[in-house]
């Protein structure tokens, strides 16, 4: 019988491995359709603005789909110690598609994320995550640059 320890130090293999290859991967790869293999029916989501549970997390992917269908993360960075995990990722993609208010620009973006997870028996319990929003909206011209 596999421990929670064993568990959790196989799911910190997995980024660690997505780390080790240092390639974008269509967010399909990242995230499995069933989502229930990485995260638990009591999912806490903590990132403000996003819906709660899992149906949160397949809301955001969905909507980063739609605004950028060709969207791929790469996993830069992976720390782990006891229960927590920290995930530093880019994204990268085309904006052919609504995100966020502002209609498709056609601009090709890449982005910064810092995700850090709470891990039980393996899954992904709790999240806070952090991303370069502003970046984003600047590089699709929703916002202006920073005077200089």
């Amino acid at each position: 019988m596999q421990t929670t320890s064993d568990a959790n130090a196989q799911l910190v293999s997995t980024f660690r491995s997505l780390a080790g290859n240092g390639q974008f991967l269509p967010v399909d790869q990242l995230f499995p359709a069933d989502l229930s293999a990485l995260f638990p029916d009591d999912y806490a989501q903590r990132e403000e603005g996003m819906e709660a549970g899992v149906p949160g997390i397949r809301s955001f992917l969905d909507t980063l789909k739609a605004g950028f269908p060709d969207i791929q993360g790469r996993v830069d960075d992976v720390v782990a110690q006891g229960d927590r995990l920290v995930v530093r990722m880019t994204w990268q993609g085309t904006h052919t598609g609504p995100f966020m208010g502002v209609a498709p620009t056609g601009q090709q973006v890449h982005y910064g994320r810092i995700e850090i997870w709470r891990m039980r028996e393996g899954k992904l319990a709790e999240h806070w995550g952090e991303y370069d929003l502003y970046g984003l909206l600047r590089q699709l011209g929703a916002v202006p640059a920073l005077p200089s």
